[in-house]
């Protein structure tokens, strides 16, 4: 096991305002840092500083020091529980009150967001682990609920291609929204995952995806994009305005399997989903669909069960032809009405071998009985008023 080190990403007050910033300032290799708890800093220590164990003589670089932990890069010996890590002896300093644990990078976007963070997000260079992971996710103060929100939630908004590059190997990103302005005939990406590890374990969960720019999209131009070998999760995301919404254009493996589960695409050009792996590592299930040019292109799958498309092309005959009943179409919002037929046709992926779940990413409701196909679960109202499901927040039941 490792230690969380959990960094936070504000738009004021933080210890980061934007995402790649924090990336390029801990950029590491999470298997051989060590974090430390502490009480207090005294004076200060900044990114990169120049370290010392005043009992040990242990050596490092300091990456960062949040108000009670501190993430060291270590170049000589061992840090001590109680000892004093100096940058200037007595002067800029904080007293340890753990031993060095391996890393677990957490990224915890907290408050409200009246702006956008611009800049593109590239997740490489680190050495990460099965046990040392990268998880992004946003505070229930700065997630999305259900539609894409403007005024208080986190979003990363860019022309750059992609927005976010993962070339990593073990990365979790829940909730997020995030909209790629670039042109789409330039093959404009929102999340694209660009690395070869039969072992990896990459997670995309919860997260809105929308592609605004001009032209008509080219090929590359996706919401979640694989181009190589990798094992990928990703579930209850909505994505539109792309090419393909979710596209799997590498053969997986007996361990890499690509895992599509809960989502919903709606308005892309090409495919809602497209799988183009030609070999039987793909698990699509639960999958909504509808108003692409065409709503499934999958290729052998390995399994397929209860996906709804509003054309003919879902691999389960019965839930062709399907009607959504989007909340609001027009205005984006694709959570799903009373008259859904998507509403208790699902199938129960609680206890999944691949990955397991039971709530949708606005966080508010957990999946029971017969699931619903799709990004969201129906909440009955009452009143008007939906009816209110107390449950953890979202990122902290995936564990």
């Amino acid at each position: 096991m490792a230690t969380k080190f959990t960094v936070t990403l504000q738009a004021s007050g933080g210890d980061y305002s934007v995402l790649q910033t924090l990336e390029t300032a801990l950029d590491s290799n999470l298997t051989t840092a060590v974090v430390l708890s502490h009480g207090g800093i005294t004076g200060a220590i900044t990114d990169a500083s120049a370290v010392t164990g005043a009992t040990s003589g242990a050596t490092g670089t300091a990456l960062h020091v949040t108000a009670t932990q501190i993430m060291i890069t270590p170049t000589s010996g061992t840090f001590q529980t109680g000892e004093q890590i100096y940058k200037t002896i007595n002067v800029n300093y904080v007293t340890s009150s753990s031993a060095p644990d391996s890393v677990q990078l957490t990224v915890k976007i907290d408050d409200t967001w009246s702006s956008n963070d611009t800049t593109a997000l590239t997740i490489d260079g680190w050495t990460t682990g099965s046990a040392n992971y990268i998880e992004i996710y946003p505070t229930s103060t700065a997630r999305h609920s259900r539609v894409w929100n403007t005024t208080t939630a986190y979003r990363l908004v860019t022309s750059t291609i992609p927005a976010i590059l993962i070339a990593e190997e073990y990365v979790r990103i829940y909730g997020l929204q995030v909209e790629c302005t670039g042109a789409k005939s330039s093959a404009a990406r929102g999340i694209r995952i660009n690395t070869n590890n039969a072992t990896s374990d990459i997670r995309i969960i919860g997260c809105i995806l929308r592609a605004t720019g001009s032209g008509t999209p080219s090929e590359f131009c996706n919401g979640i994009q694989t181009l190589s070998r990798c094992h990928l999760v990703a579930a209850d995301n909505i994505s539109y305005g792309w090419n393909n919404g979710i596209c799997f254009l590498y053969e997986g493996t007996s361990t890499t399997n690509q895992i599509a589960y809960n989502n919903t695409c709606v308005d892309n050009n090409n495919n809602g989903i497209r799988y183009e792996g030609g070999t039987t590592y793909a698990n699509i299930q639960n999958n909504l669909c509808s108003n692409n040019t065409t709503d499934f292109t999958l290729t052998s799958p390995d399994s397929t069960t209860t996906n709804m498309s509003g054309d003919a092309t879902s691999p389960q005959t019965g839930l062709r032809n399907k009607d959504a009943a989007f909340t609001d179409y027009a205005g984006d919002n694709f959570t799903i009405s009373s008259t859904s037929d998507a509403i208790d046709v699902g199938t129960d992926l609680s206890g999944d071998s691949y990955y397991t779940f039971s709530d949708d990413p606005a966080g508010n409701q957990t999946r029971s009985g017969t699931w619903d196909i799709g990004a969201f679960e129906y909440v009955s109202v009452e009143g008007g008023l939906s009816i209110p499901v107390a449950m953890n927040s979202y990122r902290q039941r995936r564990g």
